[in-house]
């Protein structure tokens, strides 16, 4: 794992392996990335394209701006095989049923014809593992995969990582600015401030005994709030049997035949010098 805030230099270093930098504006000055015998900063681009999607793959952060809303999922997956390798369409297609089965999506592999905005954002990274998982890859970066997920989907999507690495044997650089996310996922952890690794060690040693004052920084994690300020009774926002229905209207006449019912009676008070957390899994009416 490559841990470090906002702007350390994690996703930078990430795109350098597979020379995804905009180049000429930016450029290596100095050193090497070696990937069997090979320095992959000084290969030609047609050589690279031929590393991409195959023997290392990558994981974005958010993948409604990795998948292409205009393709269906299955054309999408079939693409990434066929680019690779040399089969017939009938089965890439059956290749593509059984990656999006092994990456916990049933239901999608019988819908093919889906388009990524008509999944949940758990469902979408899923699909973008499945991608990533292709073609068997050596090296799988996963760059912050699961930010913009909430908890429930990021444990689901790092334990899934975990058993598709023991199931392929790939290797993972898994990026992140949070050390409590991949303490269950890495073998060896390097800290990195200001373009630089400032501390790298094994778990066991980065989390038992770190060193550098930025790391103790980062597991000491402090609580924002240490005063407990008096909450006064005045009520600033009442909510009262809130619901928020959506028609599900079918026909030729789009007449009304059910609802998704996003919120369904929902009651609270916030008082003044109060702050209230609403938690929830995606789709339970957060937002709404």
């Amino acid at each position: 794992a490559l841990i470090g805030e906002s702007g350390s230099g994690k996703t930078v270093t990430a795109l350098s392996i597979l020379k995804l930098l905009p180049y000429p504006s930016a450029y290596h000055e100095t050193g090497e990335i070696i990937y069997k015998d090979k320095n992959l900063i000084k290969i030609l681009n047609k050589d690279i394209q031929k590393i991409r999607g195959k023997n290392i793959t990558t994981i974005f952060q958010e993948p409604m701006s990795s998948l292409n809303p205009l393709h269906t999922i299955e054309k999408q997956i079939n693409e990434i095989i066929l680019t690779h390798s040399d089969i017939s369409q009938n089965i890439v297609q059956k290749k593509t049923k059984e990656l999006l089965k092994s990456v916990g999506l049933e239901n999608i592999s019988n819908r093919l014809k889906s388009y990524s905005y008509e999944l949940s954002g758990g469902q979408r990274q899923r699909v973008m593992i499945a991608m990533s998982i292709a073609n068997n890859p050596d090296l799988l970066i996963a760059d912050e995969p699961t930010t913009a997920l909430d908890v429930l989907i990021q444990v689901q999507i790092l334990k899934l990582l975990k058993e598709l690495q023991n199931k392929i044997g790939m290797a993972i650089l898994f990026i992140s600015h949070d050390l409590a996310i991949v303490k269950n996922l890495a073998d060896y952890i390097c800290i990195m401030k200001d373009g630089k690794i400032v501390e790298q060690n094994t778990k066991e040693n980065i989390f038992n005994n770190p060193h550098h004052e930025y790391t103790k920084e980062l597991i000491g994690y402090k609580k924002i709030r240490k005063d407990i300020i008096p909450i006064k009774e005045n009520i600033i926002l009442k909510i009262e049997d809130l619901k928020v229905w959506y028609p599900i209207k079918k026909g030729i006449l789009r007449r009304t035949v059910d609802y998704v019912k996003a919120i369904n009676s929902i009651n609270l008070n916030l008082l003044e010098n109060q702050t209230i957390g609403i938690v929830g899994e995606s789709g339970s009416g957060k937002t709404s």
